[in-house]
């Protein structure tokens, strides 16, 4: 017999999932025209793993009584999945009530106990505080002091290599696929292979514990912003507690929601400084309201770093495309891709600005991860029943360029070294291209 929701067997008696049931329930019929290819690669991703993995995903299945409780099911036993979840839990485009269910992903209690996990000698676990796709989260005492520990969930580490493997094997097959069925075609063996350096990065808490500090670095002297503070003397990677409620459940969540848009998107695009470090998961997870009223930002566990050369040329790019210049968009883009571009992107969204059709099969991963953290900021913002993601962005860059008027006044012509990417060259030739040019886009 087979389990309901589930497929045909495999050669190895183990069932499989009913993928293309669940596509087709939880698909828009916008993008039915993916379901071939999105089946195929998740068929073969579950068919790659190993038996008693397999199994243990079919036992999983058995309780849940829809497609979307199926498909989220899946995404929890499979780390690489649950990081694309969290993604996709705030994506308009899909169902609701699925929506709802992927949300699940972004903080849910650690499946395994206390005991399943090794504790430093010093701490005193208390209770199980949130599960990410990686790592969970414990309450934990260090004599009079409240603090958490981050431990990496228990044989995470082994399901992360057998998935990369499997995901570096659907880079050879994905592009091949998306001819056959007449879809965009872009390098994914690239854009897979980066993504899985990514998360690579969250099994060594060495790393987070660096770009902590450095993020505590950053906000010193910000009062309204806060990240936790590290206690680099235990071992593995234990804060402070910090009490507080989640953003999207604070009553103050729509005041605080331009100072996250600053912090996350604002600052970091628009500093002088040559990286502009973002964070990368900014789900409503890990972004809280202390008691103090502070924005408290969790999971430093891995960044986005933007060069100012990357940050200037994507400037330069974006707004050609502002002006429906479809000459200087292909000249400024092609040099971040390294490859000819589509048309110019024609959006009233910041992610719909980074839309991979137009930038081309070389779309660079550095700008998949921008679009990523748009995407968290404009889930939280459809939440919030706003639509004022890019106002306040635009608002913020303006002022920035505002401060920089006295120093503008001084440099060179070409000198681009401000916060806003652009030298005095640049805003007349922009300027007086969208006065005297017309548009190259067709109505």
């Amino acid at each position: 017999m087979t389990a309901p929701g589930m497929g045909t067997p495999f050669a190895s008696e183990v069932p499989t999932v009913d993928i293309q049931g669940w596509l087709q329930d939880l698909l828009p019929e916008a993008y039915q025209r993916y379901q071939p290819v999105l089946e195929r690669g998740l068929l073969h991703f579950v068919q790659s793993l190993k038996p008693e993995r397999r199994q243990a995903i079919l036992l999983n299945q058995i309780q849940a009584q829809s497609s979307a409780e199926r498909m989220t099911a899946l995404m929890r036993d499979c780390p690489t999945l649950h990081k694309l979840g969290q993604l996709l839990a705030r994506d308009p485009r899909l169902p609701e009530s699925f929506r709802e269910k992927l949300r699940e992903l972004e903080s849910c209690l650690p499946l395994a106990s206390v005991e399943d996990y090794e504790w430093p000698l010093e701490l005193c676990p208390q209770q199980a505080l949130a599960e990410g796709s990686v790592a969970s989260v414990f309450a934990c005492s260090w004599g009079e002091t409240e603090v958490v520990c981050k431990q990496l969930k228990p044989g995470v580490a082994e399901k992360l290599r057998e998935e990369f493997a499997i995901w570096e094997d659907l880079g050879g097959k994905l592009g091949a696929w998306c001819r056959e069925n007449e879809l965009p075609v872009f390098d994914y063996r690239t854009i897979l292979a980066g993504l899985v350096r990514l998360l690579e990065d969250e099994l060594h808490p060495s790393r987070e514990q660096r770009q902590l500090l450095l993020a505590a670095q950053r906000f010193q002297n910000q009062p309204e912003v806060q990240v936790p503070q590290l206690y680099p003397q235990l071992r593995g990677l234990v804060m402070e507690r910090l009490h507080g409620t989640p953003l999207l459940e604070h009553e103050r969540a729509a005041e605080l929601f331009p100072l996250a848009v600053r912090v996350l998107i604002t600052d970091p695009f628009f500093t002088p400084e040559e990286d502009g470090i973002f964070h990368l998961d900014p789900h409503p997870g890990n972004m809280w309201v202390s008691r103090e009223g502070r924005l408290a930002l969790l999971d430093w566990g891995s960044v986005l770093v933007l060069s100012k050369g990357r940050r200037a040329l994507l400037t330069q790019a974006l707004l050609s495309a502002w002006r429906g210049d479809q000459q200087d968009w292909e000249f400024y883009a092609s040099q971040l891709t390294g490859a000819p571009v589509g048309a110019c992107p024609r959006s009233g969204t910041l992610s719909g600005l980074l839309d991979p059709e137009c930038w081309g099969e070389q779309f660079p991963l550095d700008l998949i991860l921008l679009r990523k953290i748009l995407f968290h900021l404009e889930g939280i913002e459809a939440q919030l029943g706003e639509s004022q993601l890019m106002w306040h962005v635009f608002t913020q860059a303006g002022l920035r360029f505002l401060a920089e008027l006295p120093m503008r006044l001084a440099a060179p012509l070409d000198w681009r070294g401000f916060s806003t990417h652009l030298s005095n060259l640049d805003i007349v030739r922009h300027t007086v291209l969208h006065w005297l040019k017309p548009s190259d886009w067709q109505d």
